[in-house]
């Protein structure tokens, strides 16, 4: 198993090297057996293709397990030097598997998003939000995509950690989150606090802001799920309803909105997403922070996979009362079900009984 775990955090791109005959035995035969094109770059590894896949197998191997140590070695750039030798994305990646490593640590607040933001990003961020220090000191476009993506991922985490819950905690915070990046785009009348540095668009591309925006909120719909809503829907309608003049025309965004709706508005209300381990991996699968450009484009994630989740949604019960008969009648509409299974509870006498 440690070799296995070593091999990951190489294919990764960790500082540390562990076993290192062993890793360099192993690529030697893989080379022979050439099925490593794109995971080689002459004798090193392609961590810009084998790092995604790494990060999400150690998230499910170590699902829920609040093993400290493995969330240790995927650790979060904390320096100005290491911030150019790690893609933004892949911070992102690294804060969805570390929470879902330490599952029980995850809270639906600000304070618990800032604890996810090494010092040296967030005093670097504000201070340049602020005009304190010179921007010339330091690469601030590299501070800012890695603060982006590490809030954007610790809302992931919240999304999965809370997913079906309708947690009015959640719901508030990653509201605030989607408001927020939808101001930097372009002004809304929705206020809500202060929660991120203005100015992310001077320092940030539009297309990350756009992809950020809409994994917030479907991170919101995921919390949401089967409940309708209508703060959040009047959101998402919005969202759906921007015109192409206002950035939304790639075809991963209006996906990811129409998801989130989907999502919102779960079997008609009456489903809800579960959070056992498979359905948490599930989710994750389908939720993976990378959109497609186009219907064809399966060439960084299967489109498919978003299917995974109709395996995982939960029954909600749904309860009606007849006052007049005393009566309640309890109807749960499960998946595989040709018709409601129906029980009824006489208040007079307390006796249940099937329809």
């Amino acid at each position: 198993m440690d070799t296995f775990l070593d091999r990951l955090f190489e294919y990764i791109g960790s500082k540390e090297v562990y076993h290192e005959k062993f890793l360099n035995a192993t690529i030697a035969a893989d080379d022979q057996s050439g099925n490593t094109g794109q995971m080689m770059d002459g004798s090193q590894i392609n961590v810009d293709v084998t790092a995604p896949g790494a990060i999400i197998a150690l998230a499910l191997i170590f699902l829920k397990a609040e093993s400290e140590e493995i969330a240790a070695r995927l650790s979060i750039p904390d320096t100005h030097f290491d911030l150019q030798y790690v893609r933004p994305d892949f911070v992102m990646l690294r804060i969805i598997a570390r929470n879902l490593i330490l599952w029980s640590r995850i809270q639906p607040s600000i304070d618990w998003i800032g604890s996810q933001i090494p010092e040296t990003i967030k005093v670097g961020v504000f201070s340049m939000s602020e005009e304190a220090i010179d921007c010339d000191e330091f690469d601030a476009e590299a501070l800012f995509q890695a603060y982006i993506n590490i809030v954007t991922g610790a809302c992931i985490a919240i999304g999965l950690k809370y997913a079906g819950s309708r947690n009015g905690d959640a719901q508030e915070l990653l509201y605030s989150y989607t408001v927020h990046f939808l101001n930097e785009i372009k002004h809304v009348s929705v206020q809500t606090p202060s929660i991120l540095p203005k100015g992310l668009l001077q320092y940030v591309d539009r297309g990350t802001l756009e992809l950020c925006l809409h994994l917030i909120a479907l991170s919101l719909s995921v919390v949401m799920a089967g409940s309708g809503q209508l703060q959040t829907f009047r959101l998402l309608r919005y969202l759906r309803g921007r015109s192409s003049a206002e950035g939304q025309v790639n075809y991963g965004l209006q996906m990811a909105v129409s998801l989130a709706i989907g999502f919102l508005f779960l079997g008609g209300g009456t489903h809800s997403f579960s959070t056992s381990n498979s359905a948490i991996a599930a989710l994750l699968i389908t939720l993976y922070p990378r959109l497609p450009t186009g219907p064809n484009d399966n060439r960084c994630h299967l489109q498919v996979f978003s299917l995974l989740l109709s395996e995982f949604w939960a029954c909600r019960g749904m309860v009606s009362s007849l006052v007049a008969n005393k009566l309640k009648f309890f109807l749960w509409r499960c998946i595989g079900l040709q018709t409601p299974v129906c029980y009824s509870y006489r208040a007079s006498t307390g006796s249940n009984s099937r329809c």
